[in-house]
This record gives C-alpha cells, sequence and structure tokens, in this order.
C-alpha cells in the first residue's frame, strides 16, 4: 500500500508540473512528491471507511444467503436493491474523495481542507465523474484480464512451472494500469478546473 500511495503522489506530481510548462525529472518526483504522505493516507483512509457501508451490506447478504434466511426470489431481490443502494452511497462519496487525493498533493493543503475543496469542485460534475471512474475500471478490468489470463492458461497447460514469470506479468500490468488510472485521474480533475475558470 505504501509503494502505491507514493507512486500516486510521484504521478501526479510529474503531471502537475509537465502541465504547467515545467521541465522536470522522474528523479525530481522522487525526491520531492512525498511531502504529502501522511495526509494522502488520511484521504485513503476516508475512502475505506466510505466503502463500510457497502461491504457490511455484502457481508451481511452472504451470511443471511448462507445461513438459509434469504430465501425466495422477493428477499433476494429486496436484498439486491439494498446492496446497490449502500455501493451507490458509497460511490457518490468516493466521488469527491478521488479528487481530494489529487487535491492533497499541493503542499500545504491538509486532508479535510482536500476534501471540502473536492465536494465544491465537483459540484454539478458528480454524474460525469462517476461515469468516468466506473469506464476507467471497466477498461482496466479489460485490459488486465486480456493480459493476464494467457499467462495463466500457459502456465497451467505447462505444469504451472511459468509461476514466476505469471507473477512478474500481474504486477507489471498492474503498475501499468495503475499509472494509467492516476494520469486519466489527474487529466480528469484538470478538465474540470479548466472548464470551471
Amino acid at each position: 500500500t505504501t509503494f502505491y500511495i507514493f507512486f500516486w503522489l510521484v504521478v501526479v506530481w510529474l503531471l502537475r508540473h509537465q502541465l504547467a510548462g515545467t521541465t522536470v525529472k522522474l528523479r525530481d518526483g522522487l525526491y520531492n512528491a512525498g511531502a504529502p504522505f501522511l495526509t494522502a493516507v488520511t484521504i485513503l483512509l476516508v475512502a475505506v471507511v466510505q466503502l463500510l457501508p457497502v461491504a457490511l451490506a455484502v457481508t451481511l447478504f452472504s451470511s443471511l444467503l448462507n445461513s438459509g434466511i434469504l430465501q425466495g426470489i422477493a428477499a433476494i431481490i429486496i436484498a439486491t436493491i439494498v446492496i446497490l443502494g449502500l455501493g451507490t452511497l458509497s460511490l457518490y462519496w468516493l466521488v469527491s474523495t478521488y479528487f481530494a487525493a489529487i487535491i492533497v498533493t499541493i503542499p500545504g493543503t491538509y486532508p479535510w481542507a482536500a476534501l471540502r475543496s473536492a465536494k465544491q469542485l465537483i459540484t454539478g460534475y458528480r454524474v460525469t465523474v462517476l461515469l468516468r471512474l466506473l469506464w476507467l475500471v471497466l477498461v482496466s478490468f479489460v485490459v488486465f484480464s486480456l493480459v493476464t489470463i494467457p499467462f495463466i492458461l500457459l502456465d497451467a497447460v505447462l505444469g504451472h512451472s511459468l509461476a514466476f514469470v505469471v507473477a512478474l506479468a500481474v504486477q507489471l500490468i498492474t503498475v501499468t494500469l495503475y499509472l494509467y488510472g492516476a494520469a486519466y485521474m489527474y487529466l480528469l480533475y484538470r478538465r474540470i478546473i479548466d472548464e470551471r475558470a
């Protein structure tokens, strides 16, 4: 987790300076981007708390399903509607938290100020941002599947002799997609700021 938080900070730092017209190197990002690490961790903890409603709903649903209390189509439909409702609530909260994770990388910005600024920033854009996030997740899932499934199938055919290659491929595609997602989110953030300006 620490690696991915730091990686996020470096990507956002480099993109911010590149788009501002400043010539920077990767080394500059590695040395200078880590300052808001603690505030980024705080934003991550807020995001985890925002995911609790849907996590609790899914846990409750699976417990009720396994215990046999949920029987019949009507009970399952009601439980599914409740899970979807709580999932929508979590996504509603998370949309602004994603932008807070970008805003918090600005030097001197505190977590709660970043959350307030993000909430104000996406007013009127929340549905657009949510659709963009869902598109990002879908594209990432498809690319991840297209890259990793052939490696996994080949490993299974060869008797699991390529376990290291499969693990390496999974790590490389994960880091690549994370880099793509961070850049995508930052550019979306900049676009909304430019439209508001």
